[in-house]
């Protein structure tokens, strides 16, 4: 079998890394590459190429979504939950003799420490509600008090040498520093008596930060009124959850990901060259130009039913397994691989060893 003698063939050698040539040229894993189907280019998460939108907002513990606006008022944070101020998790409601608290399932907190508390669940929340509020104006109105004493004891420097100053360097900073010694600036105390502190509580709790959902679109085809999506969630949190029968099982409206549409390389250094195995991620047979049109294959789609494929006229190809082929390369650091469809991709890969 073809699978045995790849595998043992591959035995006992160092595997190399294999980065794909984005369009701005950068190399990146096939893991962090998009492909646009329009322009026929390889993309990553660059705002050089990549255009990023939020879709929508959800809470992440009950997976409602909210619009735009809704979240806004809500300062882009949950409506119901509270995370704990000691640890972060996510706060469970429990009842305690009459009374109902949040309790924290991982650090043990309860919020009866701050007096929050209430004899029904949805008092609860707004009594959190209502005194994060309060520590929220109270915070502000500490950080303006701490300003405008700031504001009395800056003083704007000015010096008759600035004029004459040239371009300096980090290492001729370092150096005047450690030739004239470090210098402090005493910065009189701040009047407490002006600053109330009292109101302010930084363990009081806060509500979860919302998730959001983004698409992401090809700058090039955006501007030339071309189909841009690489990258569209499904706006329902709960669309592909296999729990629920009846959603259709996927995360995603569209998803261009270069490790469904580009092949896939794994290279394994020999004493005259390189053992390539190449997969076809297709559901349709690929065609593939290597080493500068050099080596030329058709690797067939995946098939179960498929049997195994042992001789082969070209030399370079040692055998091939439903939709992997093995090929002999020369040792190079980059390679030109051209991708023969109805619309030809050509891309470039380079090779590095693993660290």
């Amino acid at each position: 079998m073809i699978r045995e003698y790849a595998a043992s063939s591959l035995q006992g050698v160092d595997r190399l890394a294999v980065e794909y040539e984005t369009l701005t040229g950068e190399y990146l894993t096939l893991e962090s590459i998009f492909h646009c189907e329009s322009c026929q280019s390889l993309l990553s998460v660059n705002p050089q190429t990549v255009v990023e939108e939020i879709d929508t907002y959800y809470c992440p513990t009950s997976l409602e979504n909210l619009p735009s606006s809704e979240a806004t008022s809500f300062h882009n944070r949950s409506a119901c939950s509270f995370d704990c101020p000691t640890c972060g998790i996510v706060l469970s409601t429990h009842a305690r003799d009459d009374t109902f608290v949040f309790v924290c399932s991982y650090c043990r907190w309860c919020s009866d420490e701050i007096d929050i508390q209430s004899t029904s669940p949805t008092d609860l929340i707004s009594v959190a509600f209502s005194k994060e509020q309060a520590n929220l104006k109270a915070g502000s109105l500490v950080v303006e008090s701490l300003l405008k004493e700031f504001k009395k004891i800056n003083k704007p420097f000015t010096s008759p040498e600035m004029p004459k100053m040239k371009a300096w360097s980090w290492e001729n900073a370092e150096a005047e520093i450690e030739a004239k010694g470090k210098q402090y600036i005493q910065v009189p105390p701040i009047n407490k008596a002006q600053v109330d502190f009292e109101e302010f509580s930084p363990q009081l709790l806060h509500r979860t930060p919302l998730r959001t959902k983004r698409s992401l679109r090809c700058r090039s085809c955006l501007e030339n009124d071309l189909p841009n999506f690489i990258l569209k969630p499904e706006i329902d949190p709960l669309k592909a959850d296999s729990s629920l029968k009846k959603q259709h099982r996927s995360w995603f409206k569209k998803k261009c990901l270069g490790f469904d549409f580009l092949p896939r390389f794994s290279f394994a250094e020999k004493d005259d060259g390189y053992q390539v195995c190449v997969t076809n991620p297709r559901d349709s047979d690929m065609h593939l130009e290597l080493n500068g049109g050099e080596v030329k294959i058709s690797i067939d789609a995946f098939d179960e039913l498929e049997e195994p494929v042992v001789a082969f006229e070209q030399d370079f190809v040692s055998g091939a397994f439903q939709n992997k082929i093995l090929v002999h390369l020369p040792k190079k650091e980059t390679y030109v691989i051209k991708v023969l469809d109805d619309q030809p991709l050509e891309f470039s890969i380079r090779i590095s060893r693993n660290n």
